[in-house]
C-alpha cells in the first residue's frame, strides 16, 4: 500500500470516529446541546482538527451516514409506537373511504413521515426563515401531503417490512420494482 492509500485509510478512519462521536452525543445530549468542541474531547481532538472534516456541527448531522442513527430503531420505542398509530389511523381512513385503497398503507406511512422528517430537519439545522414556527410548518406539510395522497396519484415506492417491527401489518412479497408504478 502507498502512501497516499495510508494517508486516505487515515483520514476516513477519522471521519468516521468523527461521525461515531457525534452519532452518540447527538443521541445522548440531544442535537442543540452538543458541539464542535463536545465531538473533538470524546475523540481527543483538537476542535480545529474536526473543522478540517465538516465546516460546521450542522454538517455533520446533515452527512449522509449519521442516519445510522436508525439502525438503532429499537431504543426509540416512541418512534415505533408513533408509526403503528400512523398506521392505524391510515388504514381507518382507508377503509373510511377518504384515502385510496389502491396505495399501500406502509406507502402512505413513509410518504408521510419523509415530510415530517424534512421538517424536523429543517428545524434541527436552523434553516427555516425566521419567525416561520417548525409546528405550523408540519401541520401544513401534513395538510398538503394528505390532500395529494386523497387523490391517489399514481406511486413507484414500495416498502417490504421493517424488521424491527415484530407485529408489522407489512407483508415483505408486497415489495413491487421501483420502475412499475403502483396504482
Amino acid at each position: 500500500m502507498g502512501i497516499k492509500e495510508r494517508q486516505e485509510r487515515g483520514r476516513e478512519a477519522v471521519r468516521s470516529s468523527i461521525l461515531d462521536a457525534a452519532r452518540e452525543l447527538f443521541v445522548t445530549d440531544g442535537f442543540e446541546q452538543v458541539s464542535i468542541r463536545k465531538i473533538a474531547e470524546r475523540i481527543e481532538y483538537s476542535p480545529a482538527a474536526i473543522y478540517g472534516y465538516f465546516p460546521s456541527k450542522d454538517d455533520i448531522f446533515v452527512d449522509r451516514s449519521v442516519p445510522r442513527i436508525g439502525r438503532e430503531y429499537e431504543r426509540f420505542t416512541f418512534a415505533r409506537e408513533g408509526k403503528q398509530i400512523l398506521t392505524a389511523r391510515i388504514e381507518e381512513a382507508v377503509r373510511a373511504g377518504v384515502l385510496p385503497a389502491s396505495i399501500a398503507p406502509e406507502v402512505m406511512v413513509h410518504i408521510v413521515s419523509c415530510a415530517l422528517v424534512g421538517v424536523a430537519a429543517m428545524r434541527l439545522s436552523d434553516r427555516l426563515p425566521n419567525g416561520n414556527v417548525a409546528d405550523a410548518l408540519a401541520r401544513d406539510v401534513l395538510n398538503v401531503t394528505l390532500a395529494g395522497l386523497q387523490t391517489a396519484p399514481q406511486t413507484f415506492f414500495s416498502s417490504p417490512a421493517c424488521p424491527l417491527d415484530e407485529t408489522s401489518p407489512f407483508l415483505p412479497d408486497a415489495h413491487v420494482s421501483s420502475q412499475e408504478p403502483r396504482s
